[in-house]
């Protein structure tokens, strides 16, 4: 007797991680820092002032998200961006959220 292969988990792992590598470009190749350095008049900074934006998981932007299709309420129901419900569950904030999922 043969066995069953989760070939649905394969695929959608590989989806997930497909969808990772298109956000990470789409940032630059490159993952914000875990924390800021500094704090320039209330806000997180780099030591030479100029603005940072930390992402706890090892991620892209925030902007870079919401480019790509992230949940976002105002443009799903507001500007009828319904296609939002379907792409927000193949992206990860991060590298560490991506592991966490892949493993689960």
């Amino acid at each position: 007797m043969r066995p069953n292969r989760p070939y649905f988990c394969y695929v959608a792992m590989l989806g997930c991680v497909v969808t990772f590598i298109f956000e990470v470009r789409a940032n630059g190749w490159e993952f914000q820092p875990l924390t800021c350095p500094s704090t320039c008049d209330g806000r997180p900074c780099n030591a030479d002032g100029t603005s940072c934006e930390s992402n706890l998981l090892l991620g892209p932007r925030i902007s870079v998200l919401d480019e790509l299709g992230a949940k976002n309420d105002a443009a799903i129901f507001d500007d009828g961006q319904w296609w939002r419900i379907l792409t927000c569950n193949w992206m990860h904030a991060g590298l560490f959220h991506l592991l966490f999922n892949l493993l689960a």
